[in-house]
């Protein structure tokens, strides 16, 4: 058993009150499906229908303006990033015959084509075509962006920030058919988007942003940067129901001391 997974046994198994999170809803991240580095359809079945179980799964955009309103802590909803083709031909079935439904982020410039920005890293994923994207269920899948090319949006001039949220809606919304109105920041810890990055994400008329950081809940003030609890494809089906279930709110709290090394080095290098 790894550490984490031991840690979280025992906090799981001991009763101790979690408190790392706000209430609000659970934002539940995947990516890709399927292939060696991907979650298998099994795992993904199991694990959403242990989701229903605890929650009731609803629209992100139902969550999202249910921030700060009572029984917002009984609702989960659910992502996927990247927009690989496998969430289509493998994802969409699982979600269909549970009757959940899902968010799916897009990035603008790699509709088509493949993720190049993880090239030598991890598996060759295709990525949805804009036909493709028109041909999904609309009751059933939102579209979402996840930026113009897949960068870190900290640290970035205007022009940038503008190509990478209000073109990336337009070119996103030209393709699927329908209004693009939720983003999610590609890697999306607390120092790959900063507060420009926000507000450019707001003006380009986005209601609400995800990002990476792990969390069971959000507040009002985090509409620009929702929590999510992100599933590794090689997390038993325990670990899962414990990271729904809090014994993982502590990953919070390890992600910020990392983002705090980061910008730490990010700053002696220029110095």
């Amino acid at each position: 058993m790894k550490a984490s997974e031991w840690l979280a046994a025992g906090i799981a198994s001991s009763g101790t009150p979690y408190w790392f999170t706000s209430p609000g809803p659970l934002i539940v991240m995947y990516h890709g499906v399927g292939g060696i580095d991907g979650i298998t359809v099994e795992s993904l079945e199991r694990q959403l229908r242990a989701l229903k179980a605890r929650r009731l799964v609803v629209r992100l955009t139902e969550a999202v303006q249910m921030l700060g309103r009572p029984g917002v802590e009984d609702l989960a909803a659910i992502t996927f990033d990247d927009g690989y083709r496998d969430f289509m031909e493998l994802a969409v079935p699982v979600l269909s015959a549970l009757q959940l439904p899902a968010t799916l982020f897009v990035p603008g410039a790699w509709l088509g084509k493949t993720n190049g920005w993880d090239a030598g890293h991890v598996t060759e994923r295709a990525i949805m075509t804009a036909r493709e994207l028109r041909e999904l269920d609309h009751t059933l899948v939102t579209v979402g962006a996840h930026g113009m090319t897949h960068r870190r949006l900290s640290r970035v001039d205007h022009s940038i920030l503008h190509a990478e949220t209000a073109l990336a809606r337009r070119i996103i919304e030209d393709a699927c058919g329908r209004p693009v109105n939720l983003f999610a920041y590609p890697y999306g810890q607390s120092d790959d988007f900063d507060a420009s990055a926000e507000r450019a994400v707001e003006t380009a008329g986005f209601v609400a942003a995800c990002s990476t950081c792990f969390g069971r809940g959000s507040r009002p003030a985090d509409r620009f940067r929702l929590r999510r609890v992100g599933i590794d494809p090689r997390d038993s089906l325990t670990v899962v129901e414990q990271k729904f279930d809090g014994a993982y709110d502590w990953v919070a709290w390890k992600e910020r001391a990392g983002a705090l090394v980061r910008n730490w080095r990010h700053v002696v290098r220029r110095a």
